[in-house]
C-alpha cells in the first residue's frame, strides 16, 4: 500500500481514537462536559416499568416483550433509555457483559466503555455515581429504520472515580451532554451500533 492510501486511512483511524477518547472522558472528566443550550428537543417519557411491574398480568399465550424490544421507532426510543440503565449498571459493577450484549462489536465507544470499566476495576478501582439519566431521546430521524439515529440528552450525575486500589479517588461535576445513538435492528433485537457526542 502506498503512503498517500495509507495516509486517509491512518487519519479516520486518529479521528475515531479521538472521538472515543472524548467520549470515554464525558464518563470520567468533567472537563469535557459542556452545558447545552435550552433549546426545546422532541421528548419521550421514559418507559421502565414492566406489565408486571404495574400489576398487569401478561397473555399466557406468548410472553410479553419489553418496550424495548420492539421493532418500531417508540422500540428504539426504548432501547436507547434501556442501553443508559445497562451503561449506569456497569459503571457501578465493574461487570460490561450485559452492555456489550446490547451493542455491536462495530461500536467503538462502547467498546473502549467497556474496556475502561474492566481497567479500573481490574486495578481494585471503582466508580461512584447515579450515572447518567436520560433528559430527552428524539424519535428516529427517518421513521421505522432498521438503522435510526436519535438524538439524545443526558444529564450526568456527578461521580468519584478511583482509578485503582492505590490511587486516590477524585470528585467529578455532573453535567449536560447531547450524544447522538445510531442503531441497527438485528437478529431481531435493537444493538447500539455507534454513539457519538452531538
Amino acid at each position: 500500500m502506498s503512503n498517500a492510501a495509507a495516509a486517509p486511512s491512518a487519519l479516520r483511524a486518529a479521528l475515531g481514537l479521538a472521538a472515543a477518547a472524548a467520549l470515554l472522558a464525558l464518563c470520567f472528566s468533567d472537563a469535557l462536559v459542556a452545558e447545552v443550550s435550552s433549546a426545546p428537543t422532541t421528548a419521550v417519557e421514559s418507559r421502565g416499568s414492566s406489565p408486571q411491574a404495574a400489576g398487569v398480568a401478561p397473555s399466557s399465550a406468548e410472553p410479553s416483550k419489553e418496550p424495548w424490544e420492539e421493532k418500531s421507532d417508540d422500540g428504539a426510543i426504548a432501547f436507547v433509555e434501556h442501553w443508559i440503565d445497562e451503561f449506569n449498571a456497569m459503571r457501578v459493577s465493574g461487570e460490561p457483559d450485559e452492555l456489550l450484549q446490547l451493542s455491536t462489536p462495530k461500536c467503538e465507544s462502547c467498546q473502549n466503555f467497556a474496556d475502561l470499566t474492566r481497567q479500573i476495576y481490574g486495578a481494585g478501582g471503582s466508580v461512584i455515581t447515579k450515572g447518567w439519566s436520560p433528559l430527552s431521546v428524539s424519535r428516529p430521524a427517518e421513521a421505522n429504520s432498521v438503522r435510526p439515529t436519535l438524538s439524545v440528552r443526558v444529564k450526568q450525575a456527578p461521580q468519584v472515580l478511583r482509578e485503582s486500589k492505590q490511587s486516590k479517588p477524585v470528585d467529578y461535576d455532573g453535567g449536560t451532554v447531547d450524544l447522538v445513538a445510531h442503531l441497527k435492528w438485528a437478529r431481531g433485537r435493537w444493538l447500539m451500533d455507534r454513539l457519538d457526542l452531538a
